[in-house]
């Protein structure tokens, strides 16, 4: 039933590519969620674990470190990466402020930069788990193609949700670009468009691919994430396991902070 759907999908879409077009952000971000496992499947308060192993490109450095990612909705996640013979590095984020570790070294990192951020590598429970709590703005912004691949691109624009934050004139606005393959309509590729840090340092952007998407406990999901910075690519992930879980309380602020 889901690939008829989507083949008709694939159809309606095609003919309805037109200048009169209305605006098909939801219908393919609907498409999206069916592909990527269905409403059932992604919920917007999903907790999920995933082991990996990263390669990092630091300056002339090249680090090899292991991953492991716990996520718990569409913005709450920690991050632990481990290289050889090196202190872990952990990364919190409660969507709200973040912070990072080093051994006894806690730094906060600015609400600027961390609020309403949802997790980058996994668009699934991320981007999409974000979309199905209505916290995006979509807008569709053409059909386009990369060789023989046709994508769709689609503006995804967050409001900050903290009226006290808007209320003092320090709103935390995100916006995002999301290239959705069609006919699989799984997605491929987000970038971060626009944050209250990008219109400091506009030189500054950053951008994930994903592939090798896996059916997990009734997702479906990328185990390969690539993350270029500035067109740069500084990271390629792998993931060994993705699996759903019930985390508990691990996004307090480190003592210490």
């Amino acid at each position: 039933m889901r690939v008829f759907f989507l083949v008709l999908l694939f159809s309606a879409l095609t003919l309805a590519a037109s200048p009169q077009q209305s605006d098909l952000s939801d219908v393919v971000l609907e498409a999206a969620v069916e592909a990527h496992g269905g409403v059932s499947a992604i919920s917007p308060t999903i907790d999920a674990t995933s082991f990996g192993n990263q390669t990092f490109w630091a300056g002339q450095e090249t680090l090899q470190r292991s991953l492991r990612l716990d996520t718990s909705g569409a913005f709450q996640m920690r991050m632990t990466l481990q290289a050889a013979n090196r202190t872990p590095k952990v990364y919190v984020s409660d969507g709200r402020l973040a912070w990072s570790q080093e051994g006894d070294r806690t730094r906060s990192i600015a609400e600027r930069q961390a609020a309403n951020q949802p997790n980058p590598f996994n668009p699934v429970t991320g981007l999409l788990g974000a979309y199905l709590r209505n916290a995006f703005e979509p807008t569709y912004l053409g059909l386009e193609r990369d060789g023989n691949v046709p994508y769709h691109r689609i503006l995804l624009q967050l409001r900050d949700p903290d009226s006290s934050r808007v209320a003092q004139g320090r709103s935390v606005d995100r916006a995002y670009e999301v290239l959705i393959e069609d006919g699989t309509f799984l997605i491929a590729e987000v970038s971060v468009v626009g944050a209250d840090w990008a219109s400091h340092h506009p030189e500054l952007w950053e951008r994930w691919q994903y592939s090798d998407f896996r059916q997990v406990e009734g997702l479906i999901v990328p185990f390969f994430i690539e993350h270029f910075h500035n067109g740069v690519e500084i990271s390629q992930t792998e993931l060994s396991s993705f699996t759903l879980t019930q985390h508990g309380p691990i996004f307090r602020e480190p003592v210490g902070n």
